[in-house]
């Protein structure tokens, strides 16, 4: 699968539920580790009540993956999408300038003193 630009969708919810695959179980790591694109989306999101944010944080939390590869499933999404290819450039350099900007307020925030004297 690595080999070829095939993508795999992860559907992390719907997989732990009707599947019964989660944790150490789920082969989304060995995918990414194996270098096959990994796109993560939802299956039947009214009936397993999540949403993709959830899908992320799950990833995050449960699966370890990392800032910079949450960045480059989402890219993912856009990179396979069945899209003319200027319409991807579009949606890839509109992404990466909103997690630029979202990067440099973070950066900003963690950088900044608190001289406040508060213990917030």
């Amino acid at each position: 699968m690595a080999e070829s630009p095939v993508p795999v969708e992860i559907n992390l919810t719907s997989n732990e539920f009707i599947l019964g695959v989660k944790d150490s179980e789920h082969p989304v790591a060995l995918y990414h580790k194996a270098g096959v694109p990994v796109i993560l989306c939802t299956d039947d999101p009214g009936i397993l009540r999540t949403s993709l944010t959830e899908q992320y944080i799950l990833a995050v939390l449960r699966y370890g993956f990392s800032y910079e590869e949450i960045k480059s499933f989402v890219l993912n999404s856009i990179t396979y999408a069945f899209l003319v290819d200027d319409d991807k450039t579009e949606l890839i350099k509109k992404v990466n300038d909103l997690l630029a900007e979202f990067e440099r307020k973070i950066s900003i925030h963690h950088l900044e003193p608190d001289v406040s004297g508060s213990e917030n």
